[in-house]
């Protein structure tokens, strides 16, 4: 989503290194349309992002150069208030249209209304503190069955429109399966994260530089730098012997990227 002319929002667990495209104005993505357009993401920023328990699910993505702004390519406001319990909001995305099933070329909408969080966890099948502060429920209905995100749509919009404005509210995080009447999808609240975003926009600190050989130019989220396909870290010629967010050997092709001794060999 994007909240200024070169920077976007999305969800941390989508962006583990800065090697990709962000694309804007895209409709239907099997169509070569000029109403596209595509910038290198130049910076990745992220805030303590917990792969166990989903908790900062939210990222930062700075494109190379800046968006032109038209009919088709616009951006969306920070919410200046949280989202209510009831609230009609909106979501959007390219994703499977069933648990497991086929993506659509065309963009898909749906209507979806915003869940306590208290609610989430006491009147489905959510865990007691699974549903963290940072995180927001939903679910949509459609002749009688739930209307959720799905595989693909991840890192997208939850928009809600006050006063005639639309405001981001949520990127979209995780949940189990789709749709399943138990389990509301859960987006990461933007709302908790807008001090942040402001302020990484002013001063965005650099992520750790990897070496030439890596496969990845920047080190991912953990810190972390990854070796070439079919290669595994070594160090002091002794294989799993790297530094890394797991440990000393905790991941066969990944290394910290403060490790200067660390290179890559055939596996």
């Amino acid at each position: 989503m994007l909240i200024a002319e070169d920077w976007a929002l999305t969800a941390a667990h989508c962006v583990s290194t800065a090697n990709f495209f962000v694309s804007a104005g895209d409709y239907d993505y099997s169509d070569s349309s000029a109403n596209k357009q595509f910038r290198k993401a130049n910076l990745v920023m992220h805030l303590g992002y917990n792969r166990s328990t989903n908790a900062n699910d939210i990222a930062l993505v700075r494109v190379e150069s800046a968006f032109e702004l038209n009919s088709c390519v616009g951006t969306v406001c920070l919410p200046e208030e949280d989202v209510s319990s009831g609230q009609s909001c909106w979501i959007t995305g390219w994703g499977t249209l069933s648990s497991g099933g086929g993506q659509p070329n065309k963009l898909q909408e749906a209507k979806v209304e915003i869940i306590s969080n208290d609610d989430c966890m006491d009147n489905y099948d959510y865990s007691a503190g699974q549903i963290l502060p940072s995180m927001i429920c939903a679910q949509g209905s459609a002749k009688g069955s739930p209307i959720d995100a799905c595989q693909g749509d991840s890192g997208g919009p939850l928009v809600c429109e006050t006063d005639g404005t639309w405001y981001i509210n949520g990127a979209t995080s995780w949940g189990y399966g789709c749709a399943a009447e138990e389990y509301p999808g859960v987006w990461a609240r933007v709302h908790v994260f807008r001090d942040w975003i402001e302020e990484s926009m002013v001063n965005p600190i650099e992520p750790a530089k990897c070496p030439d050989f890596c496969s990845i130019f920047s080190a991912d989220v953990d810190g972390d730098c990854e070796c070439p396909y079919g290669t595994q870290c070594i160090r002091e010629g002794i294989e799993r012997n790297c530094p890394s967010s797991a440990g000393i050997g905790g991941y066969a092709s990944y290394f910290s990227a403060t490790c200067e001794d660390c290179t890559c060999e055939e596996a």
